[in-house]
Order: structure tokens, then C-alpha cells, then sequence
């Protein structure tokens, strides 16, 4: 815990030094949970015109598209302990802003599952911006009621229903056990099939597209007293 004890033990010599690189334009960084809407996020937040990063101690296959893929650094028997202390401080002198989800941020977890207290503390004492974003459950199969969607879609095949299953992992779903009564009634009315199709994408399209984002994300700086860029 060396980068931590000397913020601790150092404010006038390493806080001052955070504290003078908060006067330049804004920097923000989006880490470090390695998921697809990462990049995103911070995509649509640099089209605000702010210097926007991604950061990274683990990727799997889903992407590894991150400007800071630190996952052979962290996977070090040696250096891999101490690497979020120097990034910590290293991200405290670069940005004014972070982006975590609320299970984890760049100092290890004290606890599972939850973030480290300590790191908001230094945010705090440090006056950064610091934004959490919630995800959805765990990304396995059995959180996500995987095995009741394989068994209604192989019950359907059996009686002749013409299905294809691609199945995209990690989705969540609280309503497992409606799938088959739902995947029936969608194989046999193949109209609104396509309708619900054409429907979820202007969806996609109107909330989810990173200009539809960026397009919410002043309003959300503004409701919590934090300027745009």
C-alpha cells in the first residue's frame, strides 16, 4: 500500500501536486470494470468535448478495446500487487473525473462486492468528480436463468417449432420462467415477431446509441451540480 500511505502521510507534497493538474481541461476516466459499455460511455462523453480514457486491470473476450489494457501488468505475481496503488495515484494526477461502477474502483476491495472506502475518501479529500453507474447481476449462466431458456428452446425444437438459438451470454432475466409460454407464442405468430423486432430497435436507437447518451449526460452533470466539460 506504498502510493497510499504517502497521500496519506505527504498532503502537501503529492496532494498539491493533484491538486494543481485539476486547473488544466477536464479528464475523465471510465474504469475498470472491462465491459462493452465502457468504451461507449466514454465515446459519447468526448463528444461533449471532454478528454475522455478507459482503463482496464482485466479484459475477457467479450473486448479488450481499452486505452489502458493493464491485464499482463495485473497478472503479475510481483509487480501485479502493487500496480493499482501507482495507477491510483497516477489517475489522481491525470483526472479530474472518474467514472466506476459501484462494486469496484482502481484500489482493491476491502470487501467483495464492495467499493473500497478508503480510495472515496482520497476522491473526496482530493475534490475529484466521481460518478458510479450500476450494472446488471453477475455474468453466469446461473445468475442469468440460462438453463431455463436451453430447455424451453430444446423442448420447442422437439415438437417441430423451426427455432435457432444464438444465445448472447450475460443478459439478465427475472422472468425465467415465462420463456417457453413467451417463445411460443412468438414462433407461432411471426408478424408480431417482427413487429417487436422493428419496435426493440427504435428503442435501441432513440435511448441507447451513444448520441442518445450524450445527449442525456449534461442534464445528469447538471442534476448533480457538476459542469459538463
Amino acid at each position: 500500500m506504498l502510493a497510499a500511505t504517502i497521500l496519506v502521510i505527504s498532503p502537501g507534497g503529492i496532494g498539491r501536486l493533484l491538486y494543481r493538474r485539476q486547473e488544466g481541461p477536464l479528464r475523465s476516466l471510465w474504469a475498470d470494470t472491462p465491459m462493452l459499455i465502457l468504451p461507449t460511455n466514454a465515446k459519447a462523453e468526448s463528444d461533449l468535448g471532454v478528454h475522455t480514457a478507459t482503463l482496464a486491470y482485466e479484459t475477457y473476450f467479450i473486448t479488450d478495446d481499452f486505452d489502458y489494457d493493464l491485464s499482463r501488468c495485473h497478472k503479475s505475481s510481483g509487480f501485479g500487487m502493487l500496480l493499482p496503488y501507482f495507477v491510483f495515484v497516477w489517475a489522481c494526477w491525470r483526472f479530474g473525473r472518474f467514472h466506476f461502477f459501484c462494486h469496484v474502483g482502481l484500489l482493491p476491495q476491502h470487501e467483495r462486492g464492495q467499493f473500497n472506502r478508503f480510495e472515496l475518501a482520497l476522491h473526496r479529500w482530493l475534490g475529484k468528480q466521481v460518478f458510479f453507474w450500476t450494472c446488471s447481476a453477475d455474468n453466469h449462466r446461473h445468475f442469468k436463468g440460462t438453463g431455463y431458456l436451453l430447455a424451453a428452446v430444446d423442448r420447442l425444437k422437439a415438437e417441430g417449432y423451426p427455432l435457432e438459438l444464438r444465445l448472447v451470454e450475460r443478459i439478465p432475466n427475472d422472468r425465467a420462467e415465462q420463456l417457453e409460454s413467451v417463445l411460443r407464442e412468438l414462433a407461432d405468430d411471426r408478424r408480431r415477431l417482427h413487429d417487436l423486432g422493428v419496435r426493440g430497435r427504435r428503442y435501441v436507437e432513440k435511448y441507447f446509441t451513444p448520441g442518445a447518451f450524450a445527449q442525456r449526460l449534461p442534464d445528469a452533470y447538471q442534476d448533480l451540480g457538476a459542469n459538463c466539460a
